[in-house]
């Protein structure tokens, strides 16, 4: 497995942790069972990508990893909406994340696959000697079409731009979030004229 520099993690917990992100994010977060996980879009009202989020439900609360440089960004905007809401955010500096692709046997405690990709995903507090460097298993989340944003390109695109539907980042059928009218009439007046292109021979 590979540490996973790039990505840093937050805990929300609370009885209504899974609705608030339900309500705040793109992906269905209501469908999540324990041990399930998604990805997610966090997105301004105009329906730019803030950032990209791997949402993994651990029994009643839920691990959120993000882009190291941007999760603080899409936590302080996320607390926002917080209002009456039963939720409380924690920073874990301490949780590190591996990744490996999909290998069989593999199923340790405190790893979640997003549905339909060939990807895992780990989660440890305790540090492994042996982990490999994290840039092979960026390569294959390229080839996966998951792309985690950066400073630069935060809030520049709209999901469809990424092709994050096609990881799952995006639900049609959910009810509101920040942003959902601009994605949904991206989507069904197909006004979406730039997507990524991904060769999975280069």
């Amino acid at each position: 497995m590979a540490e996973l520099k790039y990505l840093s993690v937050a805990r929300l917990h609370g009885p209504d942790a899974g609705d608030f992100l339900h309500r705040q994010l793109s992906a269905d977060i209501a469908a999540l069972a324990p041990g399930d996980a998604s990805f997610a879009c966090c997105c301004t009202a105009k329906g730019q990508v803030i950032g990209l989020l791997l949402v993994c439900r651990q029994g009643d609360d839920f691990l959120v990893a993000g882009s190291a440089e941007l999760l603080p960004l899409v936590l302080a905007r996320l607390k926002i909406f917080v209002l009456r809401s039963r939720v409380e955010f924690s920073v874990e500096p301490g949780l590190k994340v591996y990744g490996a692709e999909s290998t069989p046997g593999l199923a340790l405690v405190g790893t979640f696959q997003p549905a339909g990709l060939g990807l895992h995903y780990h989660f440890s507090q305790e540090p492994d000697a042996g982990a490999l460097p994290d840039d092979l298993f960026k390569a294959a989340e390229i080839s996966h079409r998951v792309a985690w944003l950066g400073a630069e390109t935060t809030e520049k695109f709209i999901p469809q731009m990424l092709g994050y539907e096609e990881i799952g980042a995006v639900s049609f059928s959910k009810g509101c979030y920040p942003g959902q009218e601009i994605v949904a009439r991206a989507r069904y007046l197909g006004k979406v004229k730039r997507k990524p292109v991904y060769r999975p021979d280069h």
